[in-house]
């Protein structure tokens, strides 16, 4: 029986079926160096240079842009994927004649030099709204292409239809002509191809001959600068939001490239590939919500709206004990062949309240959706929640079935990797202490990510259009409050230092885990992962020594790493804050990574030695877009509910930062480490960093002018848990400030607070109780409960 494609393992090189036969063929890309590319509208490709010649694989998601449902999305996800060509090689391209690789998610050049001297040059282009790729060489190249079955030869086109899981797929070739590319056909059913100088391939996989008609008549002729224009066009107008313009020429480089992976890297439908490599070929709740949210907090909506909406409405399940399924928000988007990683609920909370903040859009806090958020809530606290009032050393907390990515060795499903189907008993994949079995464990990174969703979730059922869930709001907002208190009881130490976990082993002694000593990722993830931040006076001193930590160590996880930065910068450590960023701008462009070259492309750590077995790992998309946010921060920093100017020195200016329906242009003038002067659309603020909602004008682009200085001008508002609804300024009052506090908050106030009062909605005076935050000059934070209050600081 003749093998599909699907199921040959294509890091075989000898493409015997009767030896590579493999159930589960994941792992790496198989050339010496690979270019893997993405078009968002549903293709992947993979570009692999081998000794003797170069091979190209292409994986296709059916109406992957077009269909709502879930399946078509994630159809070529991991090992479940759809080849759409039996082979495709580049058959006199080895891997010595290319002399230079320059990477760009949607547009590669490749520099070669042959043993005969000629030198020339090579484009791999992805199209950015097409299920296409465009392939042009300077120098002649000859193509051999192998269909599944036989292709449909036409002159100018090569296609084929082919049925794969009940979806037609009509995979194509175009090129100039049958005479001018010198067209002959294999015996085996192959066919070849000759090209150079101004032609281009252009190939792909479209799900009816109607698409590909249209296609042929978008591309004709195909050639390339017409290919690139067209993918520039659709690019350029997504770029023009929330762009940077930074002071050092490699930090903007970097930024620019990373901007245009965050946009290859999520489909057009919304489905996230968190990282380009074949191993990264699944749709993670928390790759995709932090991305996504990351990219909207600096300044840019698209991904917001492309993910958002698949990330809520598109739960796993669990079985209750009544036999009946409950939406539980897992590793993995839809799929019950997950881990069991409570932590998808937090980012699919944090990809609702994102989408809202960023485009204004209520289409996430409807009904239909709040429903199911509150469903996999109440699945984690029916599973995972132990209630406060007994002496158990974890009451009052959430514990989880997995440290990070390794199972507890309780999990039903150990043995057997349900993501992938492969059966283990390593050790390493399952957590023991000390050697010991671990029955439940306790994390701060679990239950700091579950009070940050239950304020988040409690936010949007009172900002629902509705209006009609106030009870449930409340509830959400009383169990946020015991879970605060819990947090405190039981992670936070009398020396002031943190526990990461606390355990549970089998044998059912307890013990305690510091953070030192902690998973690397949650931990660093714990304190750091927005939109709250958990105590500021406790939270930005157990950064900066977590920091301080692994950067002796030499370990830099390049997810929470940017995430701390922003903090630190955020209440004034702005030298540790640049140094952290400079040093993934550096590791972005001189980490050596033969196999995946992908220069400028943000890596997923540093501080690590690359081997073939454990590459870099690059693009990473929930590392691109926190380094993203870290830069625009320096100008304009996200707030859970509005935004706060700042005089970082990293940046110059903000091009059309979107926020919440309207756009911001910021510039700034001046120099010193402090905002001297602020206006808004021509209007002064004084009293306050944060933005006046009343004074952005919906719908409009907006003008903030920062004038940096050496010292504050006054006392103020740094920044707040609340929307700031309106400002008054008068000569003999003062500046007057409305806050209104969806749910319970904190509030910074910078400089002396003598002259600082207080009232509440009805005009009743409210005391406040600072707290200075240690380690900052002049930065205080006290906690209000929702609703209204009214801040008022003398002339």
């Amino acid at each position: 029986m003749k093998l599909p494609p699907t199921w040959l393992n294509p890091d075989d090189a000898s493409r015997d079926p009767s030896s590579s036969l493999d159930l589960f063929p994941t792992g790496f890309e198989a050339g010496l160096r690979n270019l893997p590319l993405l078009a968002p509208a549903g293709s992947r490709l993979e570009w692999m240079q081998h000794a003797t010649d170069t091979s190209l694989r292409l994986l296709y998601k059916p109406h992957g842009a077009r269909r709502a449902d879930l399946a078509a999305r994630t159809f070529s996800s991991r090992d479940i994927h759809t080849e759409i060509f039996a082979g495709f090689r580049i058959a006199q391209l080895p891997d010595s004649a290319v002399s230079a690789i320059h990477y760009d998610p949607f547009h590669c050049v490749l520099d070669t030099a042959f043993a005969s001297g000629t030198r020339g040059r090579i484009d791999l282009l992805a199209s950015a709204d097409e299920n296409a790729f465009a392939l042009a060489s300077s120098t002649p190249l000859t193509v051999v292409i192998t269909p599944r079955e036989r292709f449909t030869i036409e002159d100018g086109c090569l296609w084929e239809r082919f049925e794969d899981r009940g979806e037609e797929i009509i995979s194509f070739v175009l090129f100039t002509s049958l005479a001018a590319n010198r067209f002959r056909r294999l015996r085996n059913g192959s066919v070849v191809l000759q090209f150079f100088g101004d032609e281009c391939l252009i190939f792909g996989a479209e799900d009816s001959p109607v698409q590909l008609r249209r296609l042929r008549a978008c591309f004709a002729p195909p050639q390339l600068k017409s290919f690139e224009a067209a993918n520039e066009a659709v690019l350029g107008s997504l770029l023009a939001l929330g762009a940077p313009t930074l002071r050092d020429a490699s930090f903007q480089q970097v930024a620019d490239i990373n901007r245009r992976i965050l946009l290859s890297g999520f489909d057009l439908g919304g489905a996230c590939n968190s990282g380009f490599n074949r191993e990264y070929n699944l749709v993670w709740h928390r790759d995709g919500g932090l991305a996504s949210a990351e990219f909207a907090a600096a300044g840019n909506p698209e991904l917001a709206r492309r993910w958002a909406s698949l990330s809520v409405s598109h739960p796993s399940s669990r079985m209750g004990s009544d036999g009946q399924p409950r939406p539980f928000y897992s590793q993995l988007l839809g799929t019950r062949w997950c881990k069991d990683e409570e932590d998808g609920w937090y980012f699919a909370v944090l990809s609702a309240h994102a989408h809202w903040r960023v485009t204004g859009d209520a289409a996430l806090i409807e009904p239909r959706s709040l429903d199911l958020l509150l469903g996999g809530l109440d699945t984690l606290l029916t599973d995972t929640y132990l209630p406060s009032g007994t002496d158990h050393p974890a009451a009052g907390l959430f514990h989880c079935s997995a440290r990070c990515e390794m199972m507890l060795p309780s999990d039903p499903n150990q043995g057997n990797d349900v993501v992938n189907g492969r059966y283990h008993e390593r050790p390493t994949d399952v957590f023991h202490f000390h050697g010991k079995p671990v029955a439940r464990l306790w994390s701060l990174y679990i239950n700091t990510l579950n009070w940050q969703g239950l304020k988040m979730l409690a936010a949007l059922l009172r900002l629902a259009p509705s209006q009609h869930r106030t009870a449930e709001a409340d509830r959400l907002e009383a169990l946020a409050a015991s879970l605060e208190s819990a947090i405190l009881e039981r992670f936070r130490q009398s020396d002031g230092s943190w526990l990461a976990e606390r355990l549970e082993l089998a044998d059912g002694t307890h013990h305690e885990v510091s953070l030192a000593d902690a998973e690397m990722w949650e931990m660093n993830w714990a304190l750091a992962l927005p939109p709250f931040l958990f105590h500021p006076e406790l939270t930005v001193p157990a950064t900066k020594k977590l920091v301080e930590h692994y950067t002796a160590a030499e370990r830099r996880c390049y997810s929470p790493w940017p995430l701390q930065a922003a903090l630190l910068s955020e209440f004034q450590d702005t030298a540790t804050a640049d140094a952290m960023l400079g040093q993934m701008v550096a590791d972005a462009l001189t980490i050596d990574d033969p196999r995946f070259p992908l220069q400028a492309a943000m890596p997923e750590r540093g501080g690590c030695t690359v081997t073939r077995e454990w590459p870099a790992w690059r693009p990473t998309l929930f590392c691109a877009a926190p380094f993203l946010r870290a830069l625009s921060a320096n100008l304009l920093a996200p707030l859970p509910f509005g935004l706060a100017a700042r005089s970082g020195q990293l940046a110059e200016g903000l091009e059309r930062f979107v926020y919440h329906g309207c756009e911001i242009t910021v510039t700034t003038t001046g120099a010193g480490p402090e905002v001297g002067a602020l206006t808004l659309n021509g209007i002064p603020i004084n009293g306050t960093l944060q933005l006046p909602e009343s004074l952005l004008r919906r719908g409009e682009l907006n003008t903030l002018a920062i004038t940096r200085a050496a010292t504050p001008p006054g006392p103020r508002l740094h920044r707040s848990d609340a929307l700031l609804r309106a400002i008054q300024t008068t000569p003999d009052k003062g500046v007057s400030l409305i806050l209104d506090f969806p749910v319970a908050g904190t509030l910074v106030w910078q400089g002396d607070t003598a002259g600082l009062t207080a009232s509440n909605a009805g005009g009743s005076p409210v005391k406040l109780d600072f707290v200075v935050v240690p380690g900052t000059r002049d930065l205080a934070v006290a906690q209000r409960p929702a609703g209204l209050l009214h801040l008022t600081v003398g002339p």
